[in-house]
């Protein structure tokens, strides 16, 4: 017996095969959304990068030995806690809260070859620096805390200090 030959319908045809989606891309909400949620994320990396840049800038303590006070932002929240007059410079210790750090700074006329320090009361002495002339305003590197006094050291090997802070 011969087989039968049965006629396929257009409606049976597309139940047979799977519909290929021919639309491809994403929407513009989508696109928005993605751009929306990329610029959170960027906006708190760069803010937690800046607070990583801004620490980095500055000190506190034993890591300002040696350091410049403007340089490291330690410049600012600033009161001088000792000072004296050593042959017309007047010596001060400057204290920075914010860097627990301190430094001599001088005002007045200088002696090229001088340098100007903090030291504390082991006589352990930081942030020496060489005077020049054509200064009136001159100021050491820094020392840690605020238990040191500011000293400048002339030529001649002559010293005035501050008395030490109370």
């Amino acid at each position: 017996m011969l087989p039968t030959v049965r006629k396929i319908k257009k409606s049976d045809r597309a139940h047979d095969f799977p519909r290929i989606n021919t639309e491809q891309g994403f929407t513009l909400v989508e696109i928005l959304i993605a751009l929306f949620i990329v610029g959170i994320l960027s906006a708190i990396a760069l803010t937690s990068y800046l607070s990583i840049v801004q620490r980095a800038k500055s000190c506190r303590n034993y890591l300002c030995i040696g350091l410049d006070p403007i340089q490291k932002g330690c410049a600012t929240e600033i009161k001088t806690i000792a000072s004296t007059v050593f042959q017309g410079t007047t010596i001060e210790v400057r204290y920075s809260a914010k860097c627990d750090a301190s430094w001599a700074r001088k005002t007045g006329p200088f002696i090229s070859g001088s340098s100007d320090y903090v030291e504390n009361r082991e006589g352990q002495r930081y942030g020496q620096a060489l005077v020049r002339d054509g200064y009136i305003q001159h100021y050491s590197d820094m020392g840690p805390g605020k238990e040191l006094r500011a000293c400048i050291e002339l030529p001649s090997g002559e010293t005035g200090c501050t008395d030490f802070p109370n």
